[in-house]
């Protein structure tokens, strides 16, 4: 009776590892895929010209695309930080553009525009859709364009 009751437990065990280890390959392949899906939009976003940018409300890690760094004068290996991408908005814009966002962080989304300083006396005018979302590994997000 030992014997088969053993032989049970072993035959359980392999069958609740084989799936566990199935899963884990789902989830990391998912994963994978997700990542491809994410950077595939950041380059349809790229050649068409709109900036975009991710922040992760839970480190506040940030991540800006190419399009928004030339658009703010911020080289490509710059870290990515808020005051950094405040430099050359027109001073009047910029502790509104703050309380915007973090008010649309809460709210969970909204809308906001902000006059940058271009070099020279141009002023460009940007749009921006803000729209906080929590990722299925629970971890908040918002993403910016």
């Amino acid at each position: 009776m030992t014997t088969g009751f053993t032989a049970l437990s072993y035959a359980l065990a392999a069958i609740l590892a084989i799936a566990c280890a199935a899963l884990a390959w789902a989830l990391h392949r998912s994963r994978r895929l997700l990542r491809e899906e994410q950077r595939w939009v950041s380059q349809l976003f790229d050649q068409l010209g709109i900036a975009h940018w991710r922040r992760n409300l839970d480190t506040q890690e940030l991540w800006w695309s190419n399009v928004f760094r030339r658009m703010h004068g911020i080289a490509p290996d710059e870290p990515a930080e808020r005051a950094r991408s405040l430099r050359r908005l027109v001073p009047e814009d910029r502790q509104r553009l703050q309380s915007v966002l973090e008010e649309a962080y809460t709210r969970g989304g909204g809308e906001t525009d902000y006059r940058i300083q271009q070099p020279g006396l141009c002023i460009a005018l940007s749009v921006n859709s803000v729209v906080p979302a929590r990722r299925q590994d629970c971890r908040a997000r918002c993403l910016g364009a």
